[in-house]
Order: structure tokens, then sequence, then C-alpha cells
């Protein structure tokens, strides 16, 4: 067994001099599956599988075998009179993945009208990549077939995302099975369950990462440009790429080429993307930046006061509770900054997504036990720890970020 392995597999400790049958053959145990998840594509597939596990209970406890019910659909913004048959429309707003299902309907269609569902705002026809995968898995957003074709895509994705977290921690000198803890942010559960972007946004952008690791800048750029197109506030790590790259050639330290695919594309893509939404609607980003930006830390503050008082109560406790996991990560990740090996590029856009989240508006931070926007927040920052070279610094992490993920799987497979 590796010396990683033996590190993951906790045989670093000494056992008590009274262990136990069952403290032995649990140890065997995970030290089987360490063996078994040297792999990064097991990692991945194992990702994949664990998705399957909370998508099938999510189906047949909450959903009651209705995969239309993952959409959550509400009233104030679909027409169960023509909202395509299978999508369940229950009382009051809905959620955004009625949006995502609705643009993976047709694609090319920018009316804020159409298939019985009413489009609130302009910046959801800028996160097209999730439902264009969704319209292509669907043989071209045949109506049945959607709501089952999004749910497989974020199956998918997620092992994508498992798969590339593996092999970047393998770079960093951890065991592959390392990677788990970046995929294993317990928002990821709530996008998989409602049909939002934010697993997708993820594989395309840790993919995009190892390739730019690997010097391979033509997949770098298609991967972060789909990525981009995915969820806007990926801009910022292409952004910081792009700062790291121009700083480098002013300096002569490097000149143009290649490895400015990786941040001339995306950021061309990007542009091209937001003029044609401009054509057949409004600008995207104007309406993005006014409907999710506040002044720095008034939102966070305001919800975290909202929340502590509502305490004793489901939604209050998993909001605190996430909302605790999240901060102390960041703040693991922060004190580790200077000590990291991560790129330059990686420290600064995770920088850049700590800023961006804690200007982020009420809607956001206030929402009822739902942190999926954070969740390129904090990738960044597992992925800066994972880069800190001190053996027991990732458990530190893990231990409350398992906590968080538990409760909010059980509540996701309970409850619509």
């Amino acid at each position: 067994m590796s010396r990683s392995c033996q590190v993951f597999s906790g045989q670093s400790w000494t056992a008590p001099d009274t262990g136990t049958v069952v403290a032995a053959a649990l140890r065997s145990l995970v030290a089987r599956w360490c063996d078994i998840l040297r792999s990064p594509m097991r990692v991945g597939l194992l990702a994949s599988g664990v998705g399957v596990l909370i998508a099938t209970a999510r189906l047949l406890v909450a959903a009651h075998g209705h995969a239309g019910d993952f959409v959550v659909a509400g009233r104030y913004f679909a027409n169960p009179k023509l909202v395509p048959h299978g999508v369940r429309v229950f009382p009051g707003t809905g959620y955004d993945g009625q949006f995502f299902y609705r643009i993976a309907l047709d694609p090319a269609d920018f009316a804020r009208r159409a298939f019985g569902v009413r489009i609130d705002s302009s910046y959801r026809f800028q996160r097209i990549g999730y439902p264009v995968l969704g319209w292509l898995g669907s043989l071209g957003g045949h109506p049945s077939m959607v709501p089952w074709s999004l749910i497989v895509v974020n199956l998918i994705a997620v092992g994508v995302a498992g798969f590339a977290a593996a092999v970047l921690a393998s770079q960093a000198g951890r065991h592959p099975a390392w990677g788990l803890l970046m995929v294993g942010f317990f928002g990821f559960p709530f996008s998989l369950s409602r049909d939002t972007a934010e697993i997708v946004t993820a594989g395309f952008t840790l993919i995009g990462i190892v390739a730019l690791r690997g010097r391979r800048y033509v997949l770098a750029a298609a991967a972060l440009s789909a990525a981009v197109l995915t969820r806007e506030t990926v801009v910022l790590i292409v952004f910081a790429y792009g700062i790291v790259r121009i700083v480098a050639i002013v300096r002569r330290k490097a000149s143009p080429g290649a490895p400015d695919l990786a941040w001339v594309v995306p950021g061309v893509a990007f542009v091209g993307w937001q003029a044609v939404v401009t054509a057949f609607s409004s600008t995207p980003a104007v309406s993005d930046l006014s409907a999710n930006l506040s002044i720095p830390f008034v939102a966070m503050v305001r919800a975290v006061s909202h929340w502590v008082a509502a305490l004793p109560a489901t939604a209050a406790d998993l909001w605190v509770e996430q909302a605790v996991v999240l901060i102390f990560v960041v703040i693991v990740a922060a004190t580790g900054l200077r000590r990291s090996s991560a790129r330059s590029y990686e420290r600064l856009a995770f920088v850049l997504l700590a800023v961006l989240s804690v200007s982020l508006a009420y809607g956001i931070w206030g929402g009822q036990a739902d942190f999926r926007s954070f969740s390129e927040l904090y990738v960044f920052a597992v992925l800066v720890a994972i880069e800190v070279r001190q053996r027991r610094h990732l458990w530190v992490i893990a231990a409350p970020v398992a906590l968080a993920w538990l409760p909010v799987v059980v509540h996701q497979v309970a409850f619509i």
C-alpha cells in the first residue's frame, strides 16, 4: 500500500491496545477502498454512483416516480394548463430548475413566455450550457424526455467533476480519493434534486483546470468556454488566469501564444453570447448584476441575523449549519493561501470568488437552506487547501463538510 494510501486510510495513527475485531475490520475495509479508489476514473464513477443513489431515492420518495417533479415548477411562473405533460406545477414561485427546463425544451427560443413557463429575467438565457446538454440528451427537446435528460446530465457531470478533482488531488501528492472532498459540496445534492447548473459548471471548470495544468490549451479553452456559458461566475476564474498571463507577458516572463487561448476564447464566447441574448431580449449581464449583487457583507449579515433568529426550525438549522461550514472551509483555505502550492491564477480566482460571495444579494444569501450559488467558491477553497503540505489539513475540512452534507441529502430525498 502506498504511503498516501496509508495516510488516507488512517494507518498513520496508533490504535488503542484494546483494539477490537470491529476496529480491525473497519481499518481493513477503509484500506481496501483506498486501494480501489487509487484510480481517478474510479473516483469519478463513485461520485456518479452516489449521485445515482441520491437521485433514485428522491425520485422514489419525494417525487413518487415523476422525474418532472425535479423541475419544481411553480404556479407563479408556470401555467399548469400549458406546461408539457409530466411536469407537475406546485403552488408558489417554484424554483430555478423550471427555467432550465423551459430553455432545454428549445434553447433557440428567447421568448419570455413559452411552453407554459414565464422566464423571470433575461439573465436566465446566458446560462445556456446546462439546458443545451439537456436538449441534446432529450433528442432535440422532446417534452417527455427533457426532465430525465436534465437529471442524467447532472449525474454524468458529477462523475466528470469527480474524475478531474481526483486528478488534481493526485497532482498535489494526495490520494485521488481526496477529490471526493472537492465534489462533496453540500450544495450539489440541492442542484441535482432541482435541475440546476452548478454540477455541470464544476465539471467543465475542473476539466479546464486539469487541461491548463497539462498545457492542453485547446481543451482548456473549450472546457472553460462551456463553463462560462453555464454559469457566468466562472468569468472570474477566466479573468484571474488572464490577469496572470498578461502580467507575465508585460514583465517579459512569457510571450503571447497558445496558453492565452484559455482566457481569450472563453472571454469571446461569453461576450458573444451576451450580444446574442441582448439582440433578442435585454442585456443579461446588466439584469444579473442588478438582481444578484449588493454592498459587500450587508446581505450576508442580514441573512445570518434572520436565520439565527429563526432557530430552532428545520430550515434554519440547515441554513446555519451550511453557513458555518462554508465560512469555516473558506477561512481554512484563506489561512493556508501563502503555503498553498496551487497555481497563482487558482489562488487569485479563490480570492475573487470570496469577494464576490460576500457581495451577493439577500435573495441568494437568504435562500432557504440553499448554498448552491457558492459552489465555485467552495471548489476553489478545497483546491487551495489540497495544495497545502500538511498531512491532516484536509481532515479539518472533511469532517464538518460530511456533517453538513448528510442532513441536506436527507432533506432533498424526503421533500420537494
